[in-house]
């Protein structure tokens, strides 16, 4: 078995240079790859930051993320995805996924296909969520220790 530890990352929420004040969250945060899958001739892999989501169902990434990718946004299949925060429009498109690891270049680097969700409506936020429809496909063990801020995946 291979286990891989990566901390939690530091994510500035607002920085207030005049006061000399940043503020952070510290979320279990994950580097992935994205691409369009069975159209990857579209363009590059997408990096981008993902969210460890265990409450979430679905998977889901800001819409400028699909457009990076080379999709129509629209031409997803439409679905209204609720949470706590309300809800938002989403539609559906098959990437692939692969986790990466910068920390640890030389590490076997899992890679997920299916359905994700984009949405316009979270064009703001600076990363995406990894729900259970992907975490399921993990066939590995994920630990998120909140107290010591790592994410421990055994492979």
């Amino acid at each position: 078995m291979t286990t891989v530890i990566l901390p939690f990352r530091k994510w500035p929420i607002q920085i207030d240079e005049a006061k000399g004040i940043s503020y952070y969250v510290v979320k279990p945060l994950l580097i992935v790859t994205l691409n369009p899958e069975g159209k990857e001739h579209l363009g590059p892999l997408v990096p981008f930051y993902a969210e460890i989501d265990t409450g979430a169902d679905l998977t889901v990434f800001p819409g400028h993320v699909a457009e990076s990718l080379g999709f129509n946004i629209t031409e997803g299949t439409p679905k209204r995805i609720s949470g706590i925060g309300g809800s938002v429009l989403c539609y559906a498109h098959r990437i692939g996924l692969t986790i990466e690891y910068p920390e640890k270049p030389d590490f076997f680097r899992p890679s997920f296909s299916g359905l994700a969700y984009f949405s316009n409506e979270l064009n703001k936020l600076p990363w995406g969520l990894l729900g259970e429809d992907i975490l399921s496909q993990m066939k590995m063990k994920l630990s998120i220790d909140y107290k010591n801020l790592f994410i421990e995946l055994t492979y």
